[in-house]
């Protein structure tokens, strides 16, 4: 038992370590523009993104599908500034019909796109997270060690870390939408835009190590 116990807390580790915070900015990135209102849309997303992950995951680690891991690493900051842009875009389109009809602060910001090309995108954002996921679980896996066990019990350890982060974000949003009706949406863009401020750095930093 302590042997999974192991890699589910690696897991778990790995995705909330806040020196390693390139995906708990991608869970921002994609829970700041909802409410536990909307929580059937967020949890069909994010079962999207477990799946991507997973599937990137059990590749990855049995060797199937080879990516550069420099690359990895340059393609997940990628991914969080291109969720912000969508995010950001919600919040516009969002006040344009707030502007035009009466739209009540439970429905504010929260845009209805086709949920099937967000689940499709998100899907494959998890796929590349899964990547960057593989590149440590590979390390710390030994050579003569059969990998099914660990990794469910580090996909299990990531899962909990992940859903830790949303809940978390999604009460912080309850708090403001509750508390600042009126300045709510300054708030969302406020986040959105130090996320990709965040991101950019990232990109920068991790693109100079492609060179």
């Amino acid at each position: 038992m302590e042997y999974y116990v192991f890699y589910i807390n690696q897991g778990f580790t790995h995705i909330s370590d806040i020196n390693a915070y390139d995906h708990i900015l991608f869970l921002v990135s994609i829970a700041a523009v909802y409410s536990f209102k909307k929580w059937k849309e967020i949890t069909i997303l994010i079962t999207g993104f477990t799946l991507g992950h997973s599937l990137a995951l059990v590749m990855a680690t049995l060797e199937i599908v080879k990516l550069n891991s420099i690359f990895v690493e340059f393609l997940i900051p990628v991914t969080i500034l291109l969720s912000c842009i969508v995010g950001l875009n919600k919040i516009k389109n969002e006040e344009s019909l707030s502007s035009k009809s009466d739209v009540s602060i439970d429905n504010k910001f929260h845009v209805e796109h086709s949920l099937k090309i967000k689940l499709t995108i998100i899907t494959l954002f998890g796929l590349i997270h899964g990547l960057g996921f593989s590149n440590y679980l590979r390390f710390i896996l030994t050579k003569d060690e059969n990998i099914f066990g660990p990794l469910l019990a580090f996909n299990i350890g990531l899962e909990i870390g992940q859903l830790l982060i949303l809940f978390t974000v999604l009460i912080i949003n309850f708090v403001f939408l509750n508390l600042i009706k009126k300045w709510y949406p300054l708030w969302l863009k406020l986040v959105l835009y130090t996320v990709i401020l965040l991101s950019l750095h990232l990109i920068y930093k991790t693109g100079g190590a492609l060179m």
